[in-house]
């Protein structure tokens, strides 16, 4: 007998349920066997020509809250794991354009814009997947609340450029050692993570920003135009690579 394939709501619900779970600081080993159970009731359940809402009920969001209130948060992993990896990939996406550019000096007003930045972007965006993960929501709704820490956070930042640009403050320098060290420490880290995430969307990022700045330098366009033409490109190279990663699930999904 062929093996059943759960049908795409039954599968959407589980990868929501994991989301949902993860940003809600569970630990992994529990999600895992709390996903595999729920796909074997989900899997006798369709063979048997139920729905996916009559085992969940009809509220995920309640069965996601009632599953996720039964589970100890894992402040180990999140403290001494996930969080640091994180941060680390956040301050990789800032740092690399100065290690390219060779300038790696910053005030300490800097510093505290770019701590502030990373500390209300990351946890704006864990709250914003923890939500997005309890029910489905449309495309634009997705984007909203993904948006709005992306937002909040951008502008945190650029208040403490444009105050570090007003207000003189000490200055923090590191020499050609300190910069090669760290530049070694971040392609290590850009690599593990990616590994460790199986994703490929950290570097992807990470070229996609700073490589066209790079290229089109060495091209007649005024620097308005490049600075353009590098945003347009960056944010079309990460589409692009979304889409193909959706149409490759979308692919399994319906696999046989």
């Amino acid at each position: 007998m062929n093996a059943h394939v759960l049908s795409k709501t039954s599968q959407q619900f589980l990868e929501n349920l994991r989301m949902y779970l993860f940003t809600s600081g569970k630990r992994e080993s529990e999600i895992n066997d709390i996903l595999q159970e729920l796909t074997e009731h989900l899997t006798d359940a369709e063979r048997e020509g139920k729905s996916t809402e009559e085992i969940v009920g009809q509220s995920p969001k309640a069965y996601m809250k009632s599953l996720s209130s039964e589970m100890n948060r894992d402040y180990r992993t999140w403290g001494l794991k996930i969080i640091p990896m994180l941060l680390l990939g956040a301050i990789s996406f800032l740092f690399i354009q100065d290690l390219l550019q060779g300038e790696f000096a910053y005030s300490t007003i800097q510093i505290t814009g770019y701590l502030l930045f990373i500390i209300s972007f990351l946890g704006g965006v864990l709250i914003a997947f923890n939500h997005l993960a309890k029910s489905k929501k449309s495309f634009l709704k997705e984007m909203t609340w993904l948006g709005i820490p992306v937002l909040l956070s951008m502008l945190i930042l650029i208040g403490a450029l444009i105050l570090d640009q007003n207000v003189v403050s000490p200055m923090i320098e590191f020499g050609i050692i300190g910069q090669t060290l760290l530049s070694f420490l971040m392609i290590i880290f850009v690599i593990s993570f990616s590994f460790w995430a199986r994703t490929f969307i950290l570097p992807i990022i990470l070229i996609a920003f700073h490589l066209p700045p790079i290229l089109l330098a060495y091209t007649p366009l005024t620097t308005d135009i490049q600075s353009l033409l590098a945003t347009v490109i960056a944010f079309g190279v990460i589409i692009l690579y979304l889409m193909f990663m959706n149409d490759e699930d979308d692919e399994k999904s319906y696999a046989t």
